[in-house]
């Protein structure tokens, strides 16, 4: 509240002197409050590869947001400085995955495009146009990001290339997350599946009706080449990386997917999570 001082006629000397005593009463009692008020500590930032620690915890339904770490908000906003296009950072541990996402008008506008609008054959990371960002209340129901891969080279492969390593039982078990940053929140997924499909498998569907989602998540575990104790339900929202495969020659109707639910509210987030190898995953229909 400002503070003004009135004008009054030169009679009335009692009066001024008590409404000069008001204004000094009034600025004593706002300057109080200004020094309590930045008196208050800020909030702590959460690392991407720590367990998120809300801002708050008010029960309205709403998913907690967690403030983005610095370092990973720093190379957002400056890859966004250079490219309006950028909408979020993607990094999963022990990967080169670790860039910008970006989105256009369309899904092919990125194909072949790297993070400065340039040519070049490995593309980058880009959402599907549908998909929606800012804090995690206003995400998709299912996030899809793809990325290019072109050999199938689980080790040294480019892009999205890398999502292979989890067909290593061990990587898989040891990495159980995807970290996906925008400029209002920082959010954790815990995979619940990876597997090969065909394109006529609806997994990039951005915001199916509940059946239809609900529908996607049990097919997703029935192609899973494990079965993580990862537990999702219509309410959950979801990441999708989807990205090209060669395990069926060169056929362009192929894909390798992994899928992964945010974690909800005061979940813990344990190093590790137990997998069991699926003895029988669905096979794509080609």
């Amino acid at each position: 509240m400002r503070c003004t001082r009135s004008q009054f006629p030169l009679a009335g000397k009692v009066m001024a002197l008590l409404l000069a005593f008001c204004i000094l009463f009034t600025f004593v009692s706002c300057q109080k409050k200004e020094e309590e008020s930045s008196s208050t500590p800020p909030v702590t930032q959460t690392p991407p590869t720590t367990t998120e620690t809300p801002v708050s915890s008010e029960d309205d339904g709403k998913l907690d947001v967690v403030p983005p770490d610095a370092g990973t908000l720093e190379k957002l906003e400056n890859m966004k400085a250079s490219n309006s296009d950028t909408v979020a950072w993607l990094s999963i541990p022990d990967t080169t995955i670790d860039d910008a996402v970006l989105q256009a008008a369309d899904n092919d506008y990125y194909l072949r495009k790297d993070e400065t609008k340039q040519y070049n054959f490995f593309g980058c990371y880009y959402a599907d146009y549908e998909n929606t960002f800012g804090e995690r209340n206003l995400f998709s129901r299912n996030t899809v990001i793809y990325g290019h891969n072109m050999d199938d080279n689980k080790v040294h492969g480019k892009k999205f290339g890398q999502l292979l390593k989890y067909l290593n039982e061990d990587f898989a078990e040891n990495h159980p997350y995807i970290y996906l940053t925008t400029e209002d929140d920082q959010l954790t997924f815990k995979i619940f599946a990876v597997y090969y499909s065909d394109i006529h498998f609806s997994y990039i569907s951005t915001d199916p009706e509940d059946l239809t989602f609900m529908d996607i998540l049990n097919e997703a575990r029935e192609r899973s080449e494990y079965n993580y104790d990862v537990d999702v339900n219509a309410t959950d929202k979801i990441i999708t990386l989807s990205t090209c495969t060669y395990k069926y020659g060169m056929r362009e109707d192929q894909r390798f997917v992994v899928q992964a639910r945010l974690l909800r509210n005061d979940e813990d987030a344990p190093a590790t999570v137990s997998i069991e190898k699926n003895p029988n995953p669905k096979a794509p229909q080609f």
